[in-house]
């Protein structure tokens, strides 16, 4: 016999802990308990000079037993910077308005769409 898993992921981009889609991701697991989820998050969250204590709580309330944590990258400068690497703008996958967040000293962190390569 078969055996059937399911398994569900979630892309953490990088770029917001909104409240709303924190509590979609709680209603799915207190809905489907028995669903595991793997977190593909971006450290980027870590490298935008806020504390990492609140971001890690935010994070965690979203996580059960059993879930996995993976690593998920986007190129955002903040993270590249970390790593003591130049960031690029271009090439990126997206046209338009390049999409960016603030760091806590309020610049403009960019690159989401940048490839890793």
């Amino acid at each position: 016999m078969a055996v059937t898993t399911l398994v569900a992921t979630v892309d953490w981009e990088g770029m917001t802990l909104k409240d709303k889609n924190l509590k979609a991701i709680q209603k799915f697991n207190e809905e489907h308990p028995e669903v595991p989820l793997t977190h593909f998050i971006c450290p980027s969250y870590f490298t935008r000079g806020f504390d990492a204590e609140p971001i890690t709580e935010k994070i965690k309330s979203a996580m059960k037993e059993g879930d996995e944590i993976a690593l998920h990258i986007h190129c955002w400068c903040s993270l590249i910077q970390k790593v003591k690497v130049t960031p690029l703008e271009h090439p990126r996958w997206y046209r338009g308005k390049r999409p960016f967040v603030k760091e806590k000293s309020g610049k403009k962190d960019y690159g989401h769409g940048v490839p890793l390569g």
